[in-house]
């Protein structure tokens, strides 16, 4: 657990079917919200797909920067002025960064959003009362951790959730169930050679708080 990284550099050698289903009987082996179990797994098992997604993933990015005009400077400064800092901290955080990766997609295809894998899985669960989103995220962690013991890279994709979650007509492009919210998406594939880790990340120390009678 304390050797798992989020793989951003894959390479092109592909996965079995066979491991994929693995990960997916493993990620249905974590607790879910009053039992009810459901999740649904869709494997994207070839390169083509997880671009595919990667594309719409990349338009949406382009779209939500326009949207949000973070890019007009004397809007950001009167914001920040009347105490809305927002739009400042996403200009920070993600107009500039996504700038530069969507002119690097656009010049060369160079994958910012699945990072080249060769493969992903979509956890979705059912529109049902519950816990859906912790459904899926336990589920993931499951695979996760499987897929890191078996030699394998995973990353998890939140931008493009929220692209499918934002632009429905993603999840139809797709061919996603209608009936289905797509809670996490996960690359997955074989790490490229220089994807090497010396060392494990320093975690914050935490005190645990004991509550008194």
């Amino acid at each position: 657990m304390a050797s798992l990284r989020s793989c951003r550099n894959f390479s092109d050698k592909p996965v079995a079917r066979e491991i994929l289903e693995d990960l997916v009987n493993i990620g249905t082996l974590a607790p879910s919200g009053s039992n009810q179990q459901e999740w649904s797994f869709t494997i994207l098992p070839e390169r083509r797909q997880v671009e595919a997604l990667a594309g719409y993933t990349a338009e949406f990015i382009r779209w939500m920067n326009r949207l949000r005009l973070s890019s007009i400077t004397p809007l950001r400064k009167i914001m920040s002025f009347v105490g809305y800092k927002e739009v400042q901290q996403y200009y920070d955080r993600y107009t500039r960064e996504y700038g530069r990766s969507l002119a690097e997609w656009d010049s060369s295809g160079r994958d910012f959003v699945y990072y080249n894998a060769p493969c992903a899985i979509l956890v979705g669960v059912s529109r049902v009362l519950g816990t859906p989103v912790e459904d899926a995220m336990l589920a993931a962690h499951n695979i996760r951790l499987a897929a890191h013991t078996m030699g394998l890279g995973t990353c998890l994709n939140g931008i493009s959730v929220r692209a499918m979650k934002t632009q429905r007509s993603i999840a139809r492009k797709m061919g996603l169930p209608s009936d289905q919210d797509i809670h996490i998406a996960i690359a997955i594939g074989w790490p490229s050679r220089d994807e090497r880790y010396v060392r494990t990340i320093e975690r914050k120390r935490i005190v645990p708080r004991y509550l008194k009678a």
